[in-house]
This record gives C-alpha cells, structure tokens and sequence, in this order.
C-alpha cells in the first residue's frame, strides 16, 4: 500500500466515466478493489490455466503482467491515447504515433544502425521549441522474485522508477543522435506513474497555458 502511496492515487475511486465503455460493472469493479488489496479472486479458483498456459494465481498478479491476456495491451493503448490526444489539441503541434527511429533520421551507416527498427509510441514538435519522442510503458510492481519485490517496496513508485531507467537506456541515445529528447511515459498497473510523465504532463501544461494566454500553471487553476 505504501508503495502506491501518491497524490490523486485514489481517483480511479470517484472518477465519473465519460462515457458508458468507461464504467466497472460490478463484478470487474470487486475484483480490482480485491487486486489493490492483495485479496484472493474466486472466479481465479474455478479456472485452470492462462492462456499462456500459466496457472492461474489467486491473487491475479499474473493477470497484470502477462502481454497474451489483453489486459497490459490496452492499457497501453488508453495511455497512448491519452497522450496522443492532448498533444494533438495543442496548437502548433506535430504528432506521429508508431513511428520508428530510422523513420526520424538514424543514419544506416552511423554506430548506432542497430536501432533503426526500434519502435517508439509517439514523436511531436511541441510549440516551444523541444522536439520530444516518447515510448509508454505498463509496468506491474508486485513480482515473484523475492530481491526484486523487496526493492520496489523500499520506496513508492520504485517499480516505475526503474522501468523509467530502463526506457531511457533504451531509446535515449538514438534519440538524441537525431536531435530528439526521449521521454519515458511509465505507470504502474494500479495507477501511479513515473516522476519523468508528471514532468512531461506539466510541460503540457505550460504550454497549453501560455497558449491560451496565461503565464504560469498557477494561473490557469485561478481561471
């Protein structure tokens, strides 16, 4: 619980849905509140295997994790374009989405031709001058390796942290070889995201702010 400590971490909880695809139903709402609470599911006993042919656990941890069951796809996905949107809604703004680093400029003959195939999730121009591309990531902070769990629980967002770094020795250095800033857009599956995305999300802010003619994020709460 601790590790998950943040502000706001909690407004899933009274979240009004938008639409109605956006709303739990009961039992999809029971059972995330029994997954944040590390309570076992009973519809995880009645069943057998995933279907990457894990067994299934009753706590549903290899639920948040595993890339054959849907569930870290379309987070991904919500995340993407979420981002998507809001950059497209700024002014003088150029958004591309799956693009790949020798699409923006990675020479094939340049140290760094093994990366030209690398993926990343968004590439934008912003209006104030940074060109940024970014690569969002779901990262799941409970895991069955004892050294591991017992470091992400030293620290809140420690599981993010580290995916954060990860992304970053990833896509940093192909990125800036092509003039671009590589920004880790990382969450934990409950929610908590990266200090690297709450940056980049304020960023947002500024520039959404001067645009619309107020100096400073301080101004636009006023407004």
């Amino acid at each position: 619980m601790f590790h998950e400590a943040v502000n706001g971490a909690s407004a899933w909880l009274s979240a009004i849905p938008s639409s109605g695809w956006l709303r739990f139903p009961p039992t999809v709402y029971r059972v995330a509140i029994h997954i944040r609470l590390g309570l076992g599911i009973l519809e995880m006993r009645r069943a057998g295997v995933y279907v990457c042919g894990s067994p299934l656990d009753p706590r549903g941890h290899h639920t948040q994790k595993c890339p054959n069951g849907g569930g870290v796809h379309w987070r991904h996905e919500q995340v993407k374009g979420a981002f998507t949107q809001i950059l497209r809604g700024l002014r003088h703004t150029h958004v591309l989405e799956e693009t790949t680093l020798g699409h923006l400029g990675v020479a094939t003959d340049s140290y760094l031709a093994d990366q030209r195939n690398k993926r990343a999730d968004i590439f934008a121009s912003l209006s104030n001058g940074n060109t940024i591309l970014a690569d969002v990531s779901v990262t799941f902070p409970i895991s069955s390796d004892t050294a591991c769990l017992r470091a992400r629980s030293k620290t809140a967002g420690a599981a993010a942290k580290t995916k954060s770094e990860e992304k970053q020795r990833k896509h940093a250095v192909a990125a800036r070889s092509v003039g671009l800033r590589f920004v880790p857009l990382v969450f934990q599956t409950f929610g908590r995201p990266d200090r690297e995305m709450v940056s980049f999300v304020k960023e947002l802010v500024g520039i959404a702010g001067s645009r619309a003619g107020f100096s400073t994020e301080g101004e636009m709460r006023v407004v």
